[in-house]
């Protein structure tokens, strides 16, 4: 007959359960650091469609409180909590920010851009 497996002694036991325990707890934390990642963009792109249809192509626009609750009913009844009309309102100053701050960087760049492409006087 063959010989039976050798059992794992309980020190060897607990060094593997420790690796799975640092393997387990290093997945979930890439996992909530992504969906952290991915619910940032969302809400960043909420906001931006928000702002865009308000603005129908001009430079500033009120956000209306109409807008706001038709799209909370409408996106809580379908998606559950928090799109609410403070959660939703919240997106949209965030993206006035980021764009201020894409625009200033782009216009930085084309002035660079444009410094660079003079020729030297000689």
């Amino acid at each position: 007959m063959g010989s039976s497996p050798v059992r794992p002694e309980a020190e060897e036991l607990s060094g593997l359960i420790g690796e799975l325990r640092l393997l387990i707890r290093s997945a979930r934390q890439v996992v909530a650091r992504s969906v952290d990642t991915i619910q940032v963009l969302t809400n960043f792109e909420i906001g931006r469609r928000i702002v865009e249809y308000e603005q129908k192509g001009e430079k500033r626009a009120e956000y209306g409180k109409a807008l706001l609750k038709k799209l909370s009913a409408a996106l809580t009844k379908e998606f559950g909590r928090g799109f609410s009309e403070d959660n939703l309102s919240a997106d949209a100053p965030v993206l006035s920010g980021v764009q201020r701050a894409t625009d200033h960087f782009r216009d930085s760049v084309s002035e660079m851009a444009a410094r660079d492409e003079k020729p030297d006087s000689v």
